[in-house]
């Protein structure tokens, strides 16, 4: 899970982020948008999908579903069908999240592509608001990929933080 458990949303809410950031060295604006995902029984969450809108210097939009047994599906979407596009799955093996101090999460995680030779290590940071523990107001994730001599950086400062049932649309079946 890309948040520690007690700053995700209960079964039927949905938690809406903005944001301004960085991918690499590319400025970006946008919103992160989370929700849990439940068994059949509609009382056992399985894990949290994930919908990520840039805009400024990169664009597109992500999806994702990080599940509880560490298979994270992913795909970009079309922006005129919301299909989803190019996707790939990974095995995400990550730490449980140490708290640092009061506000600030760690934690280190293995990746694994699957039907692919690529392997990583990715470590995520998460700050929290000094007025509400849940609410994240910064992220960090690093992640470095075997062979490759460059790692990735990508920064969130969340401006703000809504509360919906709504999820965005999307067709994707993962």
């Amino acid at each position: 899970m890309f948040f520690p458990e007690h700053m995700l949303p209960p079964i039927g809410t949905t938690y809406n982020f903005t944001f301004d950031g960085l991918v690499g060295t590319w400025k970006i604006s946008g919103i992160y948008a989370v929700q849990a995902v439940t068994s059949e029984d509609m009382k056992t969450i399985i894990g949290y999908r994930n919908w990520q809108l840039y805009i400024g210097e990169l664009n597109g939009t992500f999806y994702g579903v990080s599940y509880k047994n560490s298979t994270y599906p992913q795909a970009l979407v079309n922006p005129k069908t919301q299909e989803c596009e190019n996707v790939f799955s990974e095995i995400v093996n990550c730490t449980s999240w140490a708290n640092i101090d009061v506000v600030q999460w760690d934690s280190r995680c293995s990746i694994v592509r699957l039907n692919s030779t690529i392997t990583g290590e990715m470590s995520l940071t998460i700050h929290a608001s000094n007025s509400d523990l849940k609410r994240p107001i910064y992220f960090t994730g690093t992640t470095s990929i075997s062979g490759s001599p460059i790692n990735m950086t990508v920064t969130y400062n969340f401006l703000s933080q809504t509360e919906g049932k709504n999820f965005p649309y999307i067709k994707c079946y993962f």
